[in-house]
């Protein structure tokens, strides 16, 4: 779909980005179906004015994912039943949430789909290598720990049962992990191989880089502009500000940004690397995180 509305642009950046887990696991949402499916909704909106799509504003991350992966669900024809944040409760204690839970109206299918939108760099020390947060409170580990162990079979408990009464078990089981990686900007970035086996190979990846290493901050070439991302806009660039070329820093600028940025405040800069054509149509070239000299330790 290309669509000047913003959701569009998320849908796009969502569904045709790679998966995070590799195609061999047993939980991932095939890739090739949420391609046909994207195909599907561009029928569903084609009609639509902007105010019809939308979902609620937010400024969390992974509040706002859910709302545009809600949004893509009930734009398809082919899912009924569609319950989103199901919590699941026993002896007065939260034991989990579904994320979604949906029936395919042609298979009578039902399936449990946990989602997810994560960000992480790789982190080397001379014990191992690890994918932390930006904020470095978070791991890649932590997380897939979480989805795969935990999250993805709450259906299997006997106490989850009752508030599945709608559904017809077993439940389809799968995972939505988007995102992307991000290796140190002075290592051969766009080829690094040292990733668990667990990732897709063609995982969407960044770069990271300390504040004071800003000069040798990676770029294209010199007519690269760049732009901060932020939250809880961090997946599609066009929902950046990029039809205000003002709001494009060249290579000094950003350099001035960084410096001013980090005398202040230790919170990471999100950036993006840009490229804009002889008919002022801009395309995203990198991305790139810039962590305060003391990453990952806590300030």
């Amino acid at each position: 779909m290309d669509n000047n509305n913003p959701i569009i642009n998320e849908l796009n950046w969502i569904f045709n980005n790679p998966n995070l887990l590799a195609d061999d696991n047993e939980y991932v949402f095939p890739q090739e179906q949420q391609i046909r499916q994207l195909q599907k909704i561009q029928t569903h909106f084609e009609n639509k004015t902007f105010a019809e799509i939308s979902i609620p504003k937010t400024k969390r991350l992974g509040d706002y994912f859910e709302q545009l992966v809600l949004l893509y669900l009930t734009s398809l024809d082919e899912y009924k039943n569609i319950s989103h944040r199901k919590t699941v409760f026993f002896n007065k204690q939260t034991k989990g949430e579904f994320d979604f839970l949906v029936i395919n109206k042609e298979s009578n299918q039902s399936t449990h789909l946990e989602v997810a939108v994560k960000f992480y760099l790789q982190h080397q020390t001379d014990e191992n290598i690890q994918f932390l947060g930006p904020n470095s409170s978070d791991s890649l580990k932590k997380k897939l720990d979480k989805m795969l162990n935990h999250q993805i079979n709450l259906s299997d408990q006997e106490y989850a049962k009752k508030y599945l009464e709608n559904y017809r078990l077993p439940l389809q089981k799968l995972i939505l992990l988007k995102g992307l990686l991000y290796y140190p900007a002075n290592s051969n970035w766009r080829v690094n191989t040292q990733f668990p086996q667990i990732i897709s190979p063609d995982h969407a990846r960044g770069w990271w880089i300390k504040a004071d290493k800003i000069n040798t901050i990676p770029r294209d070439n010199e007519q690269t502009r760049w732009i901060v991302l932020i939250k809880p806009y961090w997946l599609s660039i066009h929902n950046c500000l990029l039809n205000n070329p003002q709001k494009l820093l060249n290579y000094k600028d950003l350099q001035s940004l960084v410096k001013h940025h980090f005398a202040n405040k230790t919170s990471p800069l999100h950036l993006a690397e840009l490229m804009q054509d002889s008919n002022r149509k801009i395309s995203e070239i990198s991305r790139g995180f810039v962590v305060h000299n003391n990453w990952p330790n806590k300030h």
